[in-house]
């Protein structure tokens, strides 16, 4: 039963031992001022959340951090040094304080002395700042100005904490006597110091032999006080604190600069106050005090016509010519001949035209007279009035009032001695054609129609002024009809634009043959005329039917314009009537099954189009008949055009024969016809540092996949891995080894005593120097508790295992090496488990 009650003991005190270590804080350090504070932190503070990691940053280093590098730590830590430095020491910090103040959102704390010289008297004051400056949820700050100023003259300004604010010191040489202030007593940076009270005696932590060297007697005011000289009098601040945060109001900055509050959050800094012309939000950006329209003026500049933003002026308060800059209103009706406008004199209002300025002209059109209107003085123009200008039509600019011809009158008048007069009706008596309604004086009367025609007339007895046909002989001036006899022409009653002739049917002279030579009858020609009797030899002699014998045997027995057709004489035929051979046509070309006007030989031509039939045409589409074949390969093959009668045309350039595809980082454009009827295939083009995405090469990436071997997507372009020792997000940044500590790294280099930014190796994994202190990394190796120190070689220190039971963290070694686990516990919970374990060994 005791054992069981002892090993129950046991094991509760080993658990309160065990609990796990939290992150630890991260500080870094400028490693040009003193480091013995940052020696004393590094032993006085080993395990558990608060144990520091400090980071020492040469010149170079500080210089060439950007404000999310200085962000990325939660203190910056610049000490005062010994008393053998000068400004000279602070010069990196002093060319970055910009940069680096802008990450400066957390605890600030400020003091005119040496803590760092005189750690061996200071440790309680130098935990208590490390813990305040560090524990905020921003990046908190640390100065000491050491001895530097301590012959300084009043109002010396502190050039490296002029991106925070003013702050002024005075030398006070070497003092030793302190003043508590108000504010200062239950502050963190004095707790566990001195009781509260208004005076100090100088004990134990506070008496470092020279306390002060230096006060500020001049401080942005949202800093408070914590200790001040004693003797002197309060508010010669030594020890000053802001709990805040970066500036609060525009006092904490120095004349000419103004504090930049981004209600958004972030960089809550003093910035220099604006000139006129530069953009701004509010009035205490600009140094003319006045911010307007978005810029700094040198006015407040609140007339219509008068604006800070006027081309050439900006940040000027100056007059507007034309309309009001915004947000100012609009003159009215601007761009208008009525409307208003600045004039680049009156600076308060827009002005107008006066009544005197003629804003519509007068004019006339369709008939309506439309009357000249003037302004009204405040921007409009008057309404205008309007006039009918009927019998009579518009002048230029107003109705005529008398007449000249018939074009100055409305339709349905026409002028007589000067007016404007209705026309006459159909079948009433005209002199000409402007008389008549309907705009025709034919035959003497007005007439419905031109009535031209050689067989029509508008006096026609019960049809009077209206166009009839007529017979026999044409009226009036018509031309008369020609031809006489049998041929001869007449009007027939319909017909109504010519006289009507005897056709070709009608004979009007008969047929004979004599001595073997047939003369034929003759016959009307349809225009008037007898045609002439045409005669043949007959070569088998005359017929008893007084013409030639009608069987042949050839066609020269055939008259001419015939041919021997099985024994008789058949005319040859016209151009489109069918044919099997060149005789069978008048043309002596037989092509395509018709006769045909020529050879019709060509590629692309042809006697038998539809609608053209007996003409040789252009054809569309593939050749006709035993024609060549146009060939080609689909879609390039060839085919007649309509137009080239010769050959056939192809698809040119325009035509694509063949997709286009992309393939191993090469794209090949779409093929495209070579106008002969083949296909010319497209040349391939690299796609440089993209891949292909689909048919085409990208241009731009979303992924690293988009883009070929040994790049990486960034920023929507494919840029190349980067070497070794350059800044990385990730491993697949680099060219070769991994992405360790932001940079590309030979390995992986996650000892807790090695890294890959050391100075002059960076890129390269190296021990960490003698002394510095272990460092877990992020996928999850931590630092064992038996390892205090590294040995410059990526081995471990062990700790003390002498320290005292109060002093803090406690090493519980398991027996397995470097997997001994530790816990930071206070005093009481250590005496606790003692106990617990000395009454088990005793049970």
């Amino acid at each position: 039963m005791k054992r069981l009650l002892a090993f129950g003991l046991w094991l509760g005190a080993a658990l309160l031992l065990a609990a796990p270590a939290s992150a630890q804080r991260t500080v870094l350090v400028y490693q040009s001022g003193g480091t013995r504070s940052i020696d004393f932190l590094r032993t006085a503070i080993t395990t558990g959340p608060d144990r520091p990691v400090f980071t020492l940053a040469t010149d170079a280093m500080w210089r060439s951090l950007t404000t999310a590098d200085f962000a990325r730590y939660n203190a910056l830590w610049i000490d005062g040094s010994n008393c053998g430095g000068s400004a000279a020491t602070y010069q990196a910090a002093t060319d970055t304080r910009l940069v680096w103040s802008a990450a400066i959102t957390g605890h600030f704390e400020i003091i005119g002395s040496d803590s760092d010289f005189h750690i061996g008297a200071s440790r309680k004051f130098t935990t208590n700042s490390y813990y305040y400056v560090s524990s905020g949820s921003g990046t908190g700050l640390f100065v000491s100005t050491g001895c530097i100023f301590a012959g300084a003259a009043l109002d010396t300004p502190v050039p490296w904490l002029q991106g925070i604010g003013d702050f002024r010191v005075q030398g006070d040489g070497c003092t030793d006597g302190q003043m508590l202030e108000p504010f200062g007593a239950t502050h963190l940076v004095h707790l566990g110091i001195a009781p509260p009270g208004t005076t100090i005696a100088i004990a134990t932590d506070l008496r470092w032999g020279c306390f002060t060297h230096s006060h500020f007697n001049r401080h942005p005011p949202s800093f408070n006080r914590v200790y001040s000289i004693g003797g002197l009098g309060p508010g010669r601040g030594v020890v000053i604190v802001n709990d805040r945060g970066g500036c609060v109001v525009d006092a904490d900055c120095l004349a000419g600069q103004f504090c930049n509050r981004d209600p958004a959050g972030g960089d809550p800094t003093c910035r220099t106050t604006l000139g006129n012309g530069r953009p701004c939000t509010m009035n205490a950006q600009c140094t003319s005090g006045i911010c307007t329209e978005g810029v700094c003026c040198n006015a407040t500049c609140s007339g219509q016509c008068e604006s800070c933003r006027n081309a050439g002026a900006v940040g000027l308060c100056s007059p507007t010519v034309g309309n009001p800059v915004a947000p100012r209103t609009g003159c009215t009706a601007f761009g208008t001949t009525c409307g208003g406008r600045c004039d680049g004199m009156n600076r308060t209002m827009c002005t107008f035209p006066n009544t005197t300025t003629v804003c519509s002209a007068a004019s006339c059109t369709m008939g309506r007279a439309t009357l000249a209107a003037n302004c009204d003085g405040a921007g409009a123009c008057t309404p205008a009035r309007t006039a009918d200008c009927a019998p009579f039509v518009c002048g230029p600019t107003a109705c005529l009032t008398r007449c000249t011809s018939d074009a100055d009158c409305i339709t349905g008048n026409t002028c007589r001695d000067g007016m404007c007069v209705p026309r006459s009706r159909p079948g009433e008596m005209c002199r000409a054609a402007s008389d008549c309604a309907s705009g025709f004086c034919v035959d003497g009367v007005c007439c419905d129609s031109a009535c031209g025609g050689q067989c029509e007339a508008c006096d026609v007895a019960g049809a009077a002024g209206r166009c009839t046909a007529v017979m026999g002989t044409p009226r009036g001036a018509r031309m008369a009809c020609i031809g006489s006899g049998a041929c001869g022409g007449s009007c027939d009653g319909r017909t109504r634009n010519a006289c009507t002739y005897a056709g070709m049917e009608t004979m009007c002279g008969a047929g004979s043959c004599t001595g073997g030579t047939e003369t034929s009858a003759r016959f009307c020609d349809g225009a008037g005329n007898c045609a002439a009797a045409t005669t043949r030899m007959c070569p088998m002699g005359c017929g008893p039917m007084g013409g030639c014998l009608a069987m042949c045997t050839m066609d020269s027995q055939c008259p001419p314009g015939s041919f021997c057709d099985a024994g008789m004489c058949t005319p040859r035929r016209p151009n489109g009537g069918m044919c099997t051979m060149a005789n069978q046509c008048l043309s002596g070309n037989c092509v395509d099954g018709v006769c045909c006007n020529t050879a019709c030989a060509g590629q692309c031509e042809a006697c038998d189009v539809t609608g053209m039939a007996g003409t040789c045409s252009p054809v569309m589409g593939m050749p006709h008949g035993m024609r060549t074949a146009c060939g080609g390969t689909a879609p390039c093959n060839g085919a007649c055009d309509g137009t080239d009668r010769t050959g056939c045309a192809f698809p040119g350039g325009m035509t694509q024969c063949r997709e286009g595809m992309c393939s191993m980082g090469s794209a090949t454009p779409a093929g495209v016809c070579d106008g002969m009827g083949g296909c010319t295939p497209g040349m391939p083009v690299s796609c440089g540092t993209y891949t292909c995405d689909g048919a085409l090469c990208r241009t731009t990436c979303t992924m690293d996949s988009h883009c070929v071997a040994a790049h990486h997507c960034q920023a929507g372009r494919c840029v190349p891995n980067v070497g070794l020792g350059q800044p990385c997000g990730r491993t697949e940044d680099c060219a070769a080894g991994v992405c360790v500590e932001g940079v590309c790294c030979n390995t992986a280099c996650n000892g807790i005593c090695e890294s890959c930014v050391l100075p002059g190796t960076r890129g390269t994994c190296s021990p960490r120097p003698a002394g510095s202190v272990p460092v877990g990394r992020d996928g999850g190796v931590s630092v064992p508790t038996n390892c205090a120190a590294c040995d410059g070689a990526r081995g471990c220190i062990p700790p003390d295992a002498g320290a005292p039971m109060d002093a803090g963290p406690r090493v519980v070694y398991s027996g397995d090496g470097c997997k001994c686990r530790a816990q930071r516990y206070d005093t009481r919970g250590g005496h606790l488990a003692l106990g617990l374990v000395a009454l088990g060994l005793l049970l």
